[in-house]
């Protein structure tokens, strides 16, 4: 006699709430989307959300880790569901009409602040918005360092912040010359970095252990004393600025 078993897959049921931080109230209407991630992100469902802010999903992979993005007012914010997460909330905000006097405060290395003088223009990127960049104007250097780091901060002030922009967003700055005219404002990021940073064709890359590690790289435009980088470094990248011809791969780099 043979037995015959059948076995049965269930899908999970993730619910979720998306309340709008900004009124206190539920967040009705708003975009939700289900993203399962693996080797990269794979749209898993797509729904609103009720009057009452809930929404759900049938997970049909419930071994893998998750990600609900929520789209409220054109921004995107995220909650992470691991493997067994059967319900999540999501706060959203209104984006302000108009926000005066926004500001970035910002690190710079200790090496380039004698470059930096209050009243200097400069270019604030938000990493939520990577295609768009803003006018800035540095307005105070903080008089104290941060020797574990060997960083000074400094306060940037955003010229015309747009209705896009919030509070605590994450950003990054660049320091000018020279004002940006609004067409090069416009332009797709690149890459930029001092002169003085390039020797041989190399830049000196420092790891998180303080060790250099030279790296051949590819250039482009020349602007204000600074090198269009279009190959071989990273946005992010740490690089030495100065005496690069002195160092060797794998030297131990001293913050002073």
């Amino acid at each position: 006699m043979a037995l015959l078993f059948s076995s049965f897959v269930s899908a999970q049921t993730l619910t979720g709430t998306v309340k709008n931080a900004t009124t206190g109230k539920p967040a009705a209407g708003d975009e939700i989307v289900l993203l399962k991630l693996g080797e990269g992100m794979e749209e898993a469902g797509r729904t609103k959300a009720d009057s009452k802010g809930n929404f759900s999903f049938k997970v049909e992979d419930d071994q893998s880790p998750h990600l609900v993005r929520a789209i409220h007012q054109d921004v995107t914010y995220h909650r992470m569901a691991p493997p067994g997460t059967t319900s999540v909330e999501v706060d959203v905000y209104d984006v302000a009409k108009k926000i005066e006097g926004l500001e970035v405060v910002a690190d710079v290395n200790e090496s380039s602040i004698g470059q930096l003088h209050e009243g200097q223009a400069a270019e604030v990127s938000v990493d939520a918005f990577p295609n768009q960049k803003w006018k800035g104007v540095l307005r105070q250097i903080i008089p104290t360092a941060d020797r574990a780091k060997a960083t000074v901060q400094v306060k940037v002030t955003i010229v015309d912040p747009s209705d896009r922009l919030l509070p605590e967003m994450s950003s990054s700055v660049s320091f000018l010359q020279s004002e940006r005219t609004d067409a090069e404002m416009h332009e797709p990021a690149r890459i930029w970095i001092p002169a003085s940073a390039i020797s041989g064709g190399n830049v000196a890359i420092v790891g998180a252990d303080k060790h250099v590690t030279l790296r051949h790289v590819t250039t482009g435009a020349v602007r204000e004393k600074r090198i269009e980088i279009t190959g071989g470094l990273n946005a992010g990248d740490r690089v030495v600025t100065s005496a690069v011809d002195t160092l060797e791969n794998g030297q131990l780099i001293r913050f002073e």
